[in-house]
């Protein structure tokens, strides 16, 4: 299959700078954008289907970036959030006695429950009034259930990194006139993006695109990329 990645350079090296830009924008890590091309040609293991392309994928974690996500995202990730705050809850009261034996008292959702707790006693709590004037009174945090709220933050951060990488996907890809998937009757550019939740692996079948759009490649000068890209990350 014609690899038109390689006949439309200037398109691929736009795209390229392009792509980069893009992973900038929506990493939290700092990481070197990992940008591959896609092949024309067939191998073991992979069948080609296009007339080659280009994709960056971009890892995020759902203890950053359900607060710092766009709405589209947010949405997306939201129900995988909460089945992590809920798990992480459930793990942090298994692993104490105390915690343990007080939630089965109650039919409350574990995070409920913690943060009712929480919130009941530094709603009780009257700082110790200190018995020298220059010494501060006791804040709730300081308290052994403010220590244990503290200790949970911790630990609800740490479990939603460890098993809750997911991936924003920027992908474009080459169609010739003659391609069966052409829809322009032109050499085409089919660019596409979204939040890939396949945790920990990111293959394609975790994509939910909130963005694609299909050019002509003749139509498709550098400027107009770039505002074309600029969209699919404001898609997000």
């Amino acid at each position: 299959m014609r690899d038109l990645a390689e006949v439309y350079q200037q398109h691929t090296e736009w795209l390229q700078e392009g792509f980069e830009d893009f992973a900038g924008e929506v990493d939290e890590f700092g990481l070197e954008p990992n940008t591959h091309r896609i092949s024309a040609q067939s191998y073991d293991g992979f069948i080609a289907h296009t007339n080659g392309g280009l994709k960056v994928q971009v890892m995020r974690t759902l203890s950053h970036s359900y607060h710092e996500a766009g709405q589209a995202e947010a949405n997306i990730i939201e129900p995988y959030y909460d089945n992590a705050v809920r798990d992480a809850a459930m793990q942090f009261i298994d692993e104490r006695d105390e915690l343990r034996d007080a939630w089965n008292e109650q039919e409350l959702d574990p995070s409920e429950f913690l943060y009712k707790r929480w919130n009941d006693a530094e709603e009780d709590h009257q700082p110790t009034l200190p018995l020298f004037p220059d010494v501060e009174p006791v804040q709730f945090w300081q308290t052994e259930l403010g220590g244990e709220r503290e200790t949970f933050y911790e630990f609800e951060s740490e479990y939603m990194v460890e098993g809750g990488a997911y991936f924003i996907d920027l992908t474009a890809i080459f169609y010739a006139a003659d391609h069966r998937r052409n829809i322009t009757g032109h050499d085409e550019l089919y660019i596409f993006a979204g939040v890939n939740t396949d945790f920990e692996y990111g293959r394609e079948r975790g994509l939910e695109t909130t963005f694609e759009r299909t050019y002509p490649v003749s139509r498709l000068t550098q400027s107009r990329l770039t505002t074309v890209l600029a969209a699919a990350a404001e898609s997000l």
